[in-house]
């Protein structure tokens, strides 16, 4: 089983062909774990630039992405959404998911010590600037989102976590703070003080796991439709039950009324809190993952419809890896504001 990163010198692509070379018999069942639906988080990455939706990165990508995943015998998707993804554009792929988990066992969660809402204070963003998606997030949150917010909780403050970002680039948003990479002890103290937890999703696939630690940590997260997939929520934040575990908006005003309404209403942040944090226990801990796991594991034992090794041998070519175009520096798009 290994995991494809989306580039192209990554894991399935250096070694699934030598595997199926090795006089193995019978033939090992391939599988393949992938994160994101890489080709279409970087087209979306060009549409937020400017650019063409189809981007040169973007088809190198795809190709890269096709020649791996159809070397393997089974594909294991983050989320339902990517499934779907990929078997629209590869339908002939066994795809199957494989979520993602809280390392912490439901018990825990449920018992863990919470803050309440009188003891916190102001809106916490996670996440660097290394990543572009990152970049034009808080671009969007900083520029159209907590102006907004401001004009009726003028006591608002956004603390920023995470590699790369720069203080000079807020310029007289003197309300921000940027916090830069800090150890995980202080990342749990900021998730238990912070009142509302902001992941203004505008790019990228897979599931966005810093909601997952907000979910678990009692702190009510306001997020786009991008930010719940994976998440096994209806569109609108709510789970099978009709609570409402995530405020999910779209567009600027939406999203800050989303904020507006976790900081000034005791009563909602305490619900939105609570069914967060129930989610999180019932089906991204260590019990339900495990019993997704093992049907995992039932799955691969039951492909063995793997041609021979010759067959395996006469399959392979000689491949050279397409060269990746560089995605350029996106830094500008903040300090330049």
């Amino acid at each position: 089983m290994m995991w494809f990163w989306g580039r192209l010198d990554s894991v399935p692509q250096r070694y699934t062909a030598a595997i199926q070379t090795l006089q193995l018999h019978p033939c090992p069942v391939l599988a393949i774990i992938t994160d994101d639906v890489h080709h279409v988080r970087e087209s979306t990455l060009a549409r937020l630039a400017g650019g063409s939706t189809v981007s040169q990165r973007a088809v190198a990508l795809e190709k890269a992405e096709g020649e791996a995943l159809q070397l393997a015998d089974v594909v294991f998707a983050i989320s339902d959404e990517d499934r779907e993804r990929i078997l629209t554009r590869w339908p002939s792929l066994q795809v199957h998911l494989l979520g993602l988990f809280h390392p912490l066992p439901a018990s825990s969660l449920r018992t863990r010590p919470h803050t309440p809402y009188s003891a916190r204070s102001g809106l916490l963003f996670v996440g660097g600037a290394d990543n572009p998606a990152n970049i034009y997030s808080l671009y969007w949150l900083v520029h159209d989102i907590l102006p907004q917010v401001r004009k009726v909780v003028p006591s608002a403050v956004l603390r920023i976590a995470g590699f790369g970002w720069k203080a000079s680039a807020f310029g007289e948003h003197t309300w921000v703070q940027v916090l830069g990479v800090i150890p995980e002890s202080q990342l749990q103290s900021l998730l238990n003080s912070s009142l509302v937890f902001v992941s203004p999703v505008l790019a990228g696939t897979g599931v966005v796991t810093r909601n997952l630690r907000a979910f678990s940590s009692y702190i009510p997260v306001v997020t786009t439709t991008l930010g719940i997939h994976g998440y096994r929520l209806s569109p609108t934040g709510l789970d099978h039950s009709g609570a409402q575990v995530a405020m999910v908006a779209d567009t600027a005003s939406a999203f800050a009324q989303a904020v507006i309404t976790l900081c000034t209403s005791p009563d909602i942040w305490t619900q939105v809190a609570e069914a967060a944090a129930e989610h999180a226990s019932q089906h991204f801990t260590q019990e339900p993952m495990l019993e997704e796991l093992n049907a995992v594991m039932h799955t691969v034992e039951r492909i063995r419809n793997r041609p021979s090794l010759v067959a395996c041998k006469s399959l392979l070519t000689p491949r050279h890896p397409t060269s990746l175009p560089s995605s350029p520096s996106l830094h500008q798009a903040v300090s330049s504001s």
